[in-house]
């Protein structure tokens, strides 16, 4: 087999394609940050902290929109 590779009678074996990983919704995001804080945190500063970070990094799009909705939503509260 090692012959007939070489001249080039078997195809290469193929490689599966590579799919980039899923980007997780925003509310995934958020109840994901809701159910890891402990249940004592004030979770009106935890939001504002969160949102704080949202904007620091200057995200664009849909998904830190709407993220940063969530967290302001939150924080009202």
């Amino acid at each position: 087999m090692g012959q007939a590779r070489q001249f080039g009678l078997t195809p290469a074996p193929s490689r599966p394609a590579l799919v980039p990983p899923r980007q997780p919704e925003p509310e995934e995001v958020f109840f994901a940050w809701l159910m890891w804080l402990p249940a004592d945190a004030d979770r009106r500063k935890a939001a504002e902290r969160e949102i704080s970070r949202i904007d620091a990094c200057d995200a664009k799009g849909e998904g830190p929109t709407k993220l940063r909705a969530l967290f302001a939503d939150l924080a009202a509260d």
